[in-house]
Order: structure tokens, then C-alpha cells, then sequence
């Protein structure tokens, strides 16, 4: 349905807070742009102009307060007023340019950060494969591999190695170690995850873990990045696995 603006019709519409006295002609058109940014997501800013063509003297008539909604319409009610201008032209006439945005509403695809090193464990969690702690240094009541226990028994504990051993001085050994992040984008914001911290979690797209490894979630961060909320979540990787007791969710 058309609407009647002067001697001219129309099937745009008028947005909030421009008067319709002496308007002679409305029109709209819609169009935007892809924002790149080297901080953060790529976002699209939707633009939506409409013109207004009236008398010269009605120009102030014809221009919204910036910031100011454009009333609905096919557009919704989202864009809000970001530019105007005015142009005379012949007859005493002006065409007023009033610029509405807004920022799209799709959530980026989330990133992630791998990282990878290694850390020092005691060499009684030693677990390589097949082998383990066990098989080589054996136990307090059957040593192998000149490993020195505190007793005889099979439950003696470890204390070191005797100087002969292919092993002494190693009381420590080199494990890998996988610090992974995994951030998320929303135009919401995002519950804290810090309730969880120090408990064992399945990271989304997370590399495997040799052996029985499993990931811990050491950090938590929340922020807002432009237009966007975001959630980013550190976890650490270990192999030999974090222990489930201990550090069960």
C-alpha cells in the first residue's frame, strides 16, 4: 500500500521523528560493507539510507535526533540514525539523506591456539608407551636396573638410583606438554566457566593425546571485543594423564 507525501506517492515509509509536512518524495535503499579487523572476528555493517525530498524550509523538520531508531519497517527495529545530510536543489526544494546501521548478529566461527612443550615430572610417573615406571626400575622386593627402594617389599618406595645404573641422576624426566585455547564469539554474553577451573574437561576440537592423556582446564577469560562477547579457555594437555580423583569434574 502506498502512502501519499505531497503530490507524490510512495511505498517507502517515514521514520520516527520526520514530520510529514511539505514532504515530497521518500525513498530507501539498503546496502553494506565486510569490516576487517586485524583485533578481532570480521564483522558485516548493514546500512539502510532513506531520502526525503523536501521544501528548503522544512529541512530541520526532516532530521531525527542521531542515534534515533528508523521507526521499523521492512528493516526491523535494530538500525538506529549514524548520518544525515543535506543537498539543495532547484525550486526551493532540498533532499535530505538520513544513513541508518547496524552491526550484523552472526556469530564468528571460533578460534583456537595450540601451543606445545615439555615439563618435568618425577621419574616414578614415568609412562612411555608399553613401559612404565614399574618395568624398569621394579620393585623394593626385586629391584631392577640398580633402582635403590626404602625397603624390601613390593610396596617399598623409590629413592633413587645407584651410581652404576644406566639410569642414575635421573629423577626427573621430559614429558610433553600441550597448552590448548579455544575461544568462541557470541553477540551474547558468555556464563563464566571459572566454576570449573582445575577439573578435567574434553576441550571441542582438541588434537588427540597419546596414551591415556587427558586435558585440565587451567583458564578462563571473558572479555568483549568490539561488537562481540568472547569466551577463551586454556587447557592443558598431559601424558601421563592428570589424575581422575584428583582432579575430577
Amino acid at each position: 500500500m502506498s502512502t501519499q507525501y505531497g503530490s507524490i506517492s510512495t511505498l517507502a515509509w517515514l521514520p520516527a521523528g520526520v514530520s510529514t509536512a511539505s514532504i515530497k518524495q521518500v525513498s530507501d535503499k539498503y546496502y553494506g560493507n565486510l569490516i576487517r579487523s586485524g583485533d578481532g572476528p570480521n564483522n558485516i555493517q548493514a546500512f539502510h539510507s532513506i531520502e526525503v525530498i523536501t521544501d528548503t524550509s522544512n529541512v530541520l523538520n526532516c532530521i531525527p535526533a542521531l542515534g534515533a531508531g528508523d521507526g521499523g519497517g521492512a528493516s526491523g527495529s535494530n538500525y538506529i540514525l549514524t548520518e544525515y545530510n543535506s543537498e539543495p536543489m532547484k525550486g526551493q526544494l532540498a533532499k535530505v539523506t538520513l544513513v541508518y546501521s547496524i552491526f550484523s548478529e552472526y556469530d564468528p566461527y571460533p578460534t583456537y591456539n595450540e601451543q606445545s612443550s615439555t615439563k618435568s615430572i618425577p621419574i616414578t610417573q614415568w609412562e612411555n608407551g608399553g613401559s612404565t615406571f614399574a618395568t624398569i626400575a621394579g620393585t623394593g622386593a626385586a629391584p631392577l636396573n640398580g633402582a635403590i627402594f626404602d625397603g624390601n617389599s613390593a610396596t617399598s618406595s623409590f629413592q633413587s638410583w645407584n651410581p652404576t645404573s644406566p639410569y642414575a641422576g635421573y629423577e626427573n624426566f621430559e614429558c610433553a606438554n600441550i597448552s590448548y585455547t579455544y575461544t568462541e564469539y557470541s553477540t551474547s554474553e558468555f556464563s563464566s566457566d571459572s566454576d570449573i577451573l582445575g577439573t578435567i574437561q574434553t576441550p571441542t576440537g582438541a588434537p588427540a593425546l597419546a596414551g591415556s592423556g587427558n586435558w585440565l582446564l587451567v583458564g578462563s577469560n571473558r572479555s568483549k571485543t568490539g561488537y562481540f562477547y568472547t569466551l577463551a579457555n586454556t587447557y592443558n594437555g598431559a601424558t601421563p594423564k592428570w589424575n581422575e580423583i584428583v582432579y575430577g569434574s
